[in-house]
């Protein structure tokens, strides 16, 4: 794992003190991970000084999920598997978020 996921734990936790609140670290490193593989020019060079991939020799978060995934899969007592991603967007100053935008012309 990355600090950086247990930064975005603590602030999150902090926000959220009177409310349940679940976090997978896991999940925010291997999404974010996803996100540098398809990133190009200052967006990749953010993204891998965000997670310090200067620090590993190798790092691929396909394969870091994929395994995951199987151990939980050959869990015994695991009747079933669900794996669900969402991206929160806060609208901020005056910018629509990506869900209101995908609504407001039909793709959904």
């Amino acid at each position: 794992m990355n600090d950086i996921t247990f930064r975005v734990y603590k602030r999150a936790a902090e926000q959220h003190k009177r409310q349940n609140f679940v976090m997978s670290p896991l999940n925010l490193i291997s999404t974010l991970g996803m996100l540098v593989l398809g990133a190009r020019g200052l967006s990749a060079v953010v993204l891998r000084d965000l997670l310090e991939m200067d620090k590993f020799y190798t790092f691929n978060p396909h394969l870091v999920l994929r395994n995951v995934t199987q151990a939980i899969q050959n869990l015994k007592d695991v009747h079933d598997v669900t794996f669900f991603s969402q991206f929160l967007v806060d609208k901020v100053r005056g910018r629509v978020s990506w869900k209101e935008e995908v609504r407001r012309r039909g793709m959904v």
